[in-house]
């Protein structure tokens, strides 16, 4: 009789769960799932099924159970987080020797100077420890540079202890929707995320980045692309200059006759000679002291463009055609062959609030302005 009725018991919760739908509103559809993993979750959670119940009763238990089930979602994110930097953790520990491994991503001077921007985003190819030297594959051009150790700097290193940043310190970082870094302050020191996790992410004031009216923004930039400024090492000093001969007494001093020196072009600017031939054609672009910015050469170009539309090629090559004398050709480095003003202007197209993104078009980027928006 005991048989009898739990047998009958067995039967009555089976044919309970074949006559219940499974949940519409649920986003998630376990019916997709194997039976391992469905009987896995069902012993998980210790869930009341059937040792022979088909995959699509057991389905329907998980998700009963997944639907009545509280999330706290921060809680969740915090966890996930943690499992993340126990993984960074341990890949850290693999390669105690710091050198970068293969495909990683690194920071590779590309310049023998300290100028802003020498610093670019590249992925190892090979290490030679013979040499100490690495290849490394440049993530804009994917060109192969040969470069030496002292050359390359891993990113997100626990080491440089990012998390622990403080406003008003000085950081070399990835220019956003660029692959150079360029040095920066920091703003807004990194804050710890839900549930205590490490920050992500730190907010930064770069150099040279001034808006029309002379405002630098403030720029989120993930942590892992952030590198401590190193100290430069100090330049010589000059050796004093003699002194004059004394001049004899009640004489009076002799009028300068040196010519002044040629004035030069403010920083971060073209210089707009007319004499060139290259001066721009718009009003205002023409009648601003001191020469046509960056900023209005990309306007310029835009505006010859159909529909004022164009990617940075098209841009560059308006530029290049009606500001040839006036632009700034020195090459960015010795191995990234790329001229100052190119960078310079890839750099505004995506910072200036006067150019915006258009929709992607095969698959170009194209700019356009921000009043299309």
């Amino acid at each position: 009789r005991r048989r009898c009725a739990r047998a009958r018991a067995m039967a009555s919760n089976l044919l309970g769960t074949r006559h219940e739908r499974y949940p519409s509103t649920l986003g998630i559809d376990f019916r997709k799932l194997g039976p391992e993993a469905l009987r896995t979750y069902v012993n998980r959670y210790r869930l009341d099924a059937a040792p022979d119940a088909p995959d699509s009763e057991l389905a329907k238990v998980v998700a009963k159970h997944f639907e009545a089930t509280p999330v706290d979602e921060e809680a969740i994110v915090a966890r996930f987080f943690e499992h993340l930097d126990d993984v960074d953790a341990a890949r850290a520990g693999e390669n105690d020797t710091g050198v970068a491994r293969v495909h990683e991503q690194v920071a590779a001077k590309v310049s023998t100077t300290d100028e802003n921007g020498s610093w670019i985003l590249a992925s190892v190819v090979r290490y030679d420890a013979t040499s100490d030297a690495y290849a490394v594959q440049d993530e804009d051009d994917q060109k192969i540079l040969e470069l030496p150790a002292s050359r390359i700097r891993r990113l997100g290193v626990a080491d440089d202890n990012l998390d622990e940043l403080q406003k008003g310190e000085r950081v070399v970082a990835i220019f956003p929707e660029t692959t150079s870094f360029y040095r920066a302050m920091v703003s807004k020191a990194p804050k710890r995320g839900p549930g205590g996790s490490p920050p992500r992410e730190v907010v930064l004031k770069f150099e040279d980045d001034e808006d029309d009216s002379g405002r630098t923004p403030h720029r989120r930039v993930s942590l892992r692309y952030v590198l401590r400024e190193r100290p430069q090492a100090k330049a010589p000093r000059p050796p004093p200059r003699p002194r004059p001969p004394p001049q004899p007494k009640n004489t009076e001093p002799q009028p300068a006759t040196a010519a002044l020196p040629t004035p030069r072009p403010p920083q971060g600017q073209a210089w707009a000679d007319k004499a060139s031939g290259g001066a721009p054609a718009d009003a205002d672009v023409a009648a601003r002291p001191g020469g046509a910015t960056y900023s209005d050469m990309i306007a310029h170009a835009l505006k010859k463009l159909p529909d004022e539309h164009g990617d940075f090629k098209d841009i560059c090559k308006v530029i290049e055609q009606d500001f040839f004398e006036q632009l700034n050709w020195k090459l960015e480095s010795d191995l990234r062959k790329t001229p100052v003003w190119k960078s310079s202007v890839r750099k505004i197209l995506y910072s200036n609030a006067r150019f915006r993104h258009n929709l992607p078009a095969a698959d170009k980027n194209i700019f356009t302005f921000s009043a299309y928006a």
